[in-house]
């Protein structure tokens, strides 16, 4: 009688354990059913999701990741249950989404919406929607402040745009020059190198390179006034 080998032992079998630890924590196999207290140190990039840069030692994990369900044509419940279970095993507790209008629209057959969607979930839900109609600077300045709330609520946030490519890595890029100090040139170049260990994608400069170097300037300046803002 043929014997089917189950995917991970399979998998092991052919490319050695260490090689299969990321598929077994992807797909759920080998996750625990609690996130460990470092949970940045589970590389993953599912969902092209993976930690961002810390500014700071002691600040809890920030997470990058594409919006639920991006891969199909209509988002799901189960793509919302698969996404938010990714999320919680890595100890987010706040969504902090950057979808404009058009994408959450995607949603809208979801009773309530991607919000409710999301905090049945039992995950926090924050939006700073990114459009046309407001400078970078002010999206930039909204959506670090909605970390710097969650940091010192001991809250792990995942920030998702549409692909996690471009919004998403701008605000980490503004984060890590806000909160950690960093030079603008230093947070992108840093933000880079952790992508490619990950094998995550993140674009920063799809914002503009120009309006994201000048807004990260400035809100390097107001970090101080900004920072109290957030209380």
């Amino acid at each position: 009688m043929l014997s089917l080998t189950p995917p991970v032992e399979l998998a092991a079998a052919l490319v050695g354990t260490a090689a299969v630890c990321a598929y077994a924590q992807c797909s759920g196999a080998l996750a625990p059913p609690h996130a460990p207290a470092d949970s940045s140190a589970v590389p993953c990039a599912l969902f092209n999701c993976s930690p961002a840069p810390r500014v700071t030692p002691s600040s809890p994990v920030v997470w990058v990741a594409e919006r639920p369900g991006r891969d199909g044509n209509t988002p799901s419940e189960r793509d919302i249950d698969h996404w938010a279970d990714h999320m919680r095993r890595r100890g987010v507790a706040q969504v902090l989404c950057l979808l404009g209008e058009k994408h959450l629209r995607l949603y809208n057959h979801l009773d309530g919406g991607l919000r409710q969607a999301v905090e049945q979930r039992g995950l926090q839900w924050a939006s700073v929607p990114f459009n046309r109609e407001r400078p970078l600077y002010e999206h930039l300045v909204a959506a670090a402040q909605q970390l710097r709330t969650a940091e010192r609520a001991g809250e792990s946030t995942v920030i998702h745009c549409s692909a996690g490519c471009g919004r998403s890595a701008a605000v980490v890029v503004a984060w890590m020059c806000g909160r950690g100090g960093e030079s603008f040139d230093q947070a992108v170049s840093r933000l880079a190198k952790e992508a490619e260990l990950e094998g995550v994608r993140r674009q920063p400069m799809e914002v503009g390179e120009h309006d994201l170097r000048e807004a990260c300037a400035e809100l390097s300046l107001q970090w101080g006034s900004l920072a109290l803002a957030a209380d």
